[in-house]
């Protein structure tokens, strides 16, 4: 028992031995800790006494400027004071003046040293062109081969009769037919480009693509309306090869003077003896502008009552009348445009290749355009256009002896 006794306290009195060293560490520990405290404290109000000047020099500045940053032209004076200074003591009349670069005598540019940068305006200027407007006013069909074909009637015998009851009628009707056709033509266009371009102007390619499409419909346009393969071989025929010459079998009474207006009225019911449904009129735009200007001797205007329309859009016994600048200017055409059609082969299509002559060599590339389309109009058809020329349809509305 005595040595449990015994064993009991050495335990005691070294868990109390632990108990005070531990209790020893930890004031040396706060005290060690409540100094840190106490600096940190002495350290953060010098900061913020650094701050609160910071403050206030930067409130200062914004009102003052610094006499430690000077312009160019203070610096410059600044040294030629002493040259100023030296030629006065000599009795010298000194007037000099420095000037603000780019200070004027009227009105000041700017009041600092440095130059401007100019802006760029985006896009490209460049003239107007002609607006294509045939392939709208006329069909676009697709097509699946090189060669547009078709049927047309050739001939027609017509013995149709009224007959008696069993009697046999007299001659038979005969109708024969043959085949048409046109063949697909390529319009193609091109423009070469250097690399350098490609990469430095962000929008050349697609500006280019945008002047290679105008390029080949106004090609085609062009074609629609004029075109003639016997001249070029490759081209096919326009609607002016097609159309009829004017001549609609009347004149107008005796004294009266023809407008242009009766022309296309004239060449409209031309279209109309021929059984078909005129809707377009086509004239120039310098043309359009002198039959909408025309006045009678008192100065009032004389359209005609089977004329309508606001001056853009104008309708003439139910044609458009319509003006466009591919249109030569005393020419004029008159059609049922349902009676044309543009077959397409290979609708337009933008390609760029870098293996045209010696392009590899001088890094540059080839940007081409092509098409391939051919108009339609059935030889059976042909009397649905008509053309002339004003000056000649005037003579020849106006009566004999007029």
């Amino acid at each position: 028992m005595e040595e449990l006794k015994k064993a009991l306290t050495e335990v005691r009195d070294e868990i109390a031995g632990k108990i005070e060293s531990a209790k020893t560490a930890s004031d040396e520990m706060k005290t060690s800790l409540e100094a840190q405290i106490a600096e940190l404290k002495k350290n953060e109000g010098e900061l913020q006494t650094a701050v609160n000047k910071l403050s206030t020099d930067l409130e200062k500045a914004s009102k003052t400027p610094s006499e430690k940053i000077k312009s160019f032209v203070a610096e410059l004076k600044e040294n030629l004071q002493k040259d100023i200074a030296s030629l006065k003591a000599k009795g010298a009349k000194v007037n000099m003046e420095v000037k603000a670069f780019l200070q004027g005598n009227t009105a000041s540019i700017t009041t600092g040293d440095a130059i401007p940068l100019p802006m760029r305006e985006v896009g490209i200027g460049k003239p107007a062109d002609r607006a294509p407007f045939l392939y709208e006013l006329i069909g676009i069909r697709p097509c699946s081969s090189n060669v547009v074909e078709w049927v047309e009637r050739k001939t027609r015998t017509d013995n149709t009769e009224f007959t008696a009851e069993g009697a046999a009628t007299a001659a038979e009707s005969v109708v024969g037919y043959q085949l048409a056709q046109r063949a697909i033509k390529k319009i193609s266009e091109f423009i070469k480009v250097s690399k350098e371009s490609m990469n430095d102007i962000d929008f050349i390619v697609s500006e280019i693509r945008e002047e290679l499409v105008t390029l080949v419909l106004l090609k085609l346009d062009n074609t629609l309306l004029e075109g003639n393969d016997a001249v070029d071989a490759n081209s096919f025929d326009g609607i002016e090869i097609y159309s009829q010459a004017f001549n609609p079998g009347w004149t107008l009474e005796a004294g009266v003077t023809p407008q242009e207006w009766d022309v296309l009225l004239a060449a409209g019911n031309q279209v109309q003896q021929n059984n078909y449904m005129p809707n377009v009129a086509l004239v120039s735009v310098k043309k359009y502008g002198q039959m909408m200007a025309q006045r009678d001797g008192n100065g009032q205007f004389t359209r005609p009552v089977y004329v309508s329309g606001d001056g853009r859009s104008m309708m003439l016994n139910g044609m458009r009348v319509l003006a466009n600048t591919g249109v030569d200017d005393d020419d004029f055409f008159v059609f049922d445009s349902t009676k044309a059609a543009l077959f397409v082969r290979q609708g337009l299509e933008i390609e760029v290749y870098d293996q045209n002559e010696d392009d590899a060599l001088r890094d540059l590339r080839t940007i081409r355009a092509t098409m391939r389309a051919t108009l339609r109009v059935k030889g059976t058809d042909v009397n649905a256009f008509v053309t002339g020329t004003f000056t000649q349809a005037i003579s020849d509305l106006t009566a004999a002896g007029a």
